[in-house]
């Protein structure tokens, strides 16, 4: 049953957060470790030291998360853990991994080809999530000295287009949705002008469609008589609409002040306020009949705690409750009333620990929430669900480690 997919071709895409390391696999530890410090927060807490090299009397890493990986600290770049990550998600009915990618030569490209690598063997597909910050910020001018001016970065940015087409977008590997490769862009670096540009260089290796882009659109609205209010969206949004991409959804807005019953966050969201912010992507994009949509995406999400990085080491810490698996049941329930509409849905995340949004297996929830993406994933592409293999990746994963 793991390798059926869905004959009314839809899909199920998860957001995949690294790149994690090990002292014993890297000689490093990535982003299970964080120092911070906070002390603009209102919530008082002053700094964040999460030391993932120390280790509690249970065996217990220090990380830098809320909850725990159910089989310990991995190396992101372990192919027995990619094995035990790849095998878990697609037997929880999920076809591909979208990497939070930056630029050739980041540490994430390296997961990038090491993923694909593992993904090949078992029938995955490796997308790519494009964070292209490195626009706006210095990180890729560390990197590549010479790369120092928005122009240069402008020229780099048309030029990873091209590798992602050819390397990621294309092959075995490449997410596939209605016969058009897709890709989810993060942003927040490339202007509309800097992406058409970038777009227009783009040479399609032979027999790849145009790439479906879908676009993150996370407009904040505002809290009126206690209840979320979406906002308009802005003429930026229009913009990239004009560009031929997909509005799609990211991590629900958070609008709710630190109150008496929430004094460890800055901010936070109630359950109902996340449907209310995904009725502006069901009433502008899942039901339309712009013909542009060529793919239209749900999306959805269990919670969030990032107290393990409070906004990658600023002040923002952040939280929307699991309310023990019935958030990530009422979201799925949302993007089901509309699926006839839908081509794929996006989860966020698989593995972003930091932020507290994971649906890999922890300490902390179990499968759960494997099991309740099985049980909508199959609904969504009419196929039985099969619980059977949910528990056999973790089997293996322990005899592997344990041979």
């Amino acid at each position: 049953s793991m390798g059926v997919s869905a004959q009314n071709g839809k899909k199920i895409y998860a957001d995949y957060h690294g790149v994690r390391y090990t002292r014993a696999h890297d000689g490093k530890l990535g982003r299970w470790e964080m120092h911070a410090d906070t002390r603009k927060s209102k919530t008082g807490r002053g700094t964040i030291c999460r030391n993932a090299d120390f280790m509690d009397t249970t065996g217990r890493h220090d990380i830098a998360a809320v909850a725990y990986p159910r089989v310990g600290m991995q190396s992101n770049l372990d192919p027995d853990y990619l094995e035990y990550q790849i095998l878990s998600a697609k037997a929880a009915g999920i076809d591909g991994f979208f990497i939070e990618w930056g630029f050739i030569g980041h540490e994430n490209d390296a997961l990038l080809k090491a993923m694909q690598t593992v993904a090949a063997k078992y029938g995955f597909e490796v997308g790519v999530n494009w964070c292209d910050g490195w626009l706006y910020y210095d990180w890729i001018t560390r990197m590549h000295p010479e790369i120092n001016t928005r122009e240069a970065k402008t020229d780099y940015y048309a030029v990873c287009y091209q590798y992602l087409a050819d390397h990621v977008l294309s092959g075995a590997t490449a997410p596939m949705v209605n016969g058009r490769p897709v890709f989810y862009l993060f942003g927040p670096g490339a202007k509309p002008a800097e992406y058409a540009s970038a777009a227009s260089k783009l040479r399609l290796p032979e027999g790849m469609e145009r790439p479906a882009v879908l676009r993150r659109w996370a407009e904040w609205g505002r809290l009126e008589n206690d209840r979320y209010v979406p906002v308009r969206w802005s003429e930026e949004i229009e913009s990239w609409k004009r560009l031929g991409m997909i509005p799609t959804a990211w991590l629900p807005a958070r609008v709710r002040g630190m109150d008496a019953g929430h004094p460890r966050w800055a901010h936070y969201a109630e359950p109902d306020d996340l449907i209310e912010f995904m009725k502006p992507f069901r009433d502008s994009v899942w039901m339309s009949s712009d013909p542009d949509y060529v793919v239209k995406s749900g999306f959805v999400m269990p919670g969030m705690d990032n107290s393990g990085c409070a906004g990658w080491g600023g002040q923002h810490y952040y939280y929307i409750p699991r309310a023990d698996g019935a958030t990530y049941e009422r979201m799925w329930e949302f993007n089901m009333a509309s699926k006839d509409s839908l081509d794929m849905v996006f989860i966020a995340s698989w593995s972003d620990y930091t932020e507290g949004h994971e649906i890999e297996p922890t300490v902390e929830n179990g499968d759960r929430e494997l099991r309740t993406t099985l049980k909508y994933a199959s609904e969504f592409k009419q196929i039985p669900a099969d619980t059977s293999g949910l528990l056999l990746p973790e089997k293996l994963f322990g005899l592997r480690k344990r041979s």
